[in-house]
């Protein structure tokens, strides 16, 4: 279901969600993230190709690989998380 070939901690599906909800509930869970592991993110909706990467340039995280319907994230480290 998700690239072979990427190198990534941990996924998370985004299924059909409409691009503001996957965006708030992306933020959700990389909230629970501590570290800076790469999320292979899957997302649907025809608008991720450029929520997605709005969404990484306004948080800090960066934006590895973009392939749509998957996204590979780099978790910004945040001060105070052991890596």
């Amino acid at each position: 279901m998700y690239p072979d070939d990427w190198q990534y901690d941990v996924t998370y599906d985004g299924g059909d969600k409409s691009c503001s909800t996957l965006i708030c509930d992306l933020l959700a869970y990389f909230k629970t993230l501590s570290g800076s592991p790469k999320v292979c993110v899957r997302a649907l909706d025809s608008g991720a190709g450029i929520d997605i990467p709005a969404w990484c340039w306004s948080t800090g995280n960066a934006l590895l690989i973009k392939q749509h319907p998957f996204y590979l994230i780099q978790k910004k480290s945040e001060s105070g998380d052991n890596e």
